[in-house]
């Protein structure tokens, strides 16, 4: 006798943050697929599901990925084949996900499973996806406690062999808005990540490491292809994001963004900020041209120190974000262009080390 698995045994009690089983007709004589996906920072705002079937198998396949925020995650890695359909729903603007409803239909002529799926943004329940759905059986559905939304979505699938039935069940991951609203868009934690608080020594390799904690990991190999590490990586223009992977406009401005705030943490000693006046200097070596070597030119750790700082002064005096400063103001800004802007309410000097760059200072 094959023994049938129910979701009540894999999940037990709600645990921490999650709500527990919706509560769908689940059972699998086969080993049970389950996938979680979740948002890095912020809440879920979208989500996206294809659906297949195989032929010979008479299987029914569904997956999954996420929206957080303005980005999407990978897929969840459900086994997936022959896609017949392809729906996404997103939250309208400034909202976000605090519940979910699925609705489950058989058809026995032919052994299909379909399921259908409807979000609950901010508290408003909203339509059905619309995905090619027949025979209703059940509707279930579950919504995080007032004042949290969810940041996850976890995912089981099972199989009966009697009948060719593809049963699917779900959870979600809820976490206090309040908690998460200073992580939104925020930077994941250097030293859970094993990675030095200097960034401009990190090799290909760790902002590798950086990159897929950001929810970017298809990049990287393009990243190391192009030799791009901690000493270039602030040298970044939006041209050479461009070559390195990132197409849409909104996403070369958003990790121009996060590496101003990666600057800021790299610029900070552990002890606290530097004074005025203060130099991050670091020992003369040959390539850098110092007392035992001849190159006369600055490395590039020197130009991206400098780049690092000279975007970071001036968003911080603009009061924009780095993404605006950047489009507006532009990196090839002259000494005489920040004497009209400025004017009398800072001393102004130009750095020498970046040319034509001019680095406007307050000095």
């Amino acid at each position: 006798m094959v023994r049938l698995l129910s979701v009540a045994s894999l999940l037990g009690y709600a645990s921490a943050g999650w709500t527990g089983a919706l509560g769908l007709t689940f059972e699998s004589n086969k080993p049970v697929e389950a996938k979680s996906l979740f948002c890095p920072s912020g809440f879920i705002t979208g989500i996206r599901v294809k659906y297949g079937r195989t032929r010979d198998e008479d299987r029914d396949l569904y997956d999954f990925k996420l929206k957080c925020g303005q980005r999407w995650t990978s897929w969840s890695g459900l086994w997936f084949k022959n896609e017949l359909e392809d729906k996404t729903y997103e939250c309208p603007a400034k909202m976000y996900v605090t519940g979910i409803e699925v609705k489950r239909g058989r058809r026995e002529w032919g052994d299909k499973d379909t399921y259908d799926f409807k979000l609950q943004c901010s508290g408003v329940w909203q339509d059905f996806m619309g995905m090619k759905f027949g025979g209703q059986q059940e509707q279930a559905g579950t919504e995080c406690p007032s004042g949290e939304g969810t940041s996850g979505l976890k995912v089981f699938r099972g199989f009966v062999d009697w009948g060719d039935k593809d049963l699917y069940e779900f959870e979600l991951n809820c976490k206090s808005i309040a908690a998460n609203l200073a992580s939104i868009r925020g930077l994941p934690d250097l030293k859970m990540l094993g990675l030095q608080r200097n960034v401009l020594v990190w090799d290909g390799e760790q902002l590798g490491a950086w990159l897929e904690a950001l929810g970017l990991g298809d990049l990287a190999p393009s990243f190391l292809h192009h030799n791009v590490n901690g000493g270039t990586v602030f040298l970044l223009t939006e041209e050479h994001l461009r070559d390195l992977g990132f197409s849409v406009v909104g996403d070369r401005l958003y990790f121009i963004e996060l590496l101003t705030q990666l600057c800021g943490i790299a610029e900070t000693p552990r002890h606290g900020p530097r004074r005025a006046g203060d130099e991050m200097s670091e020992p003369a070596s040959p390539r850098d041209g110092g007392a035992h070597g001849t190159g006369t030119t600055t490395s590039s750790r020197g130009r991206a120190r400098s780049a690092c700082s000279s975007r970071r002064t001036r968003c911080r005096r603009f009061g924009r974000s780095a993404s605006r400063c950047s489009r507006r103001r532009g990196a090839s800004r002259t000494c005489a262009r920040c004497s009209r802007l400025w004017g009398s309410r800072s001393t102004l000097s130009c750095s020498s080390s970046t040319g034509s760059r001019a680095t406007c200072c307050s000095t």
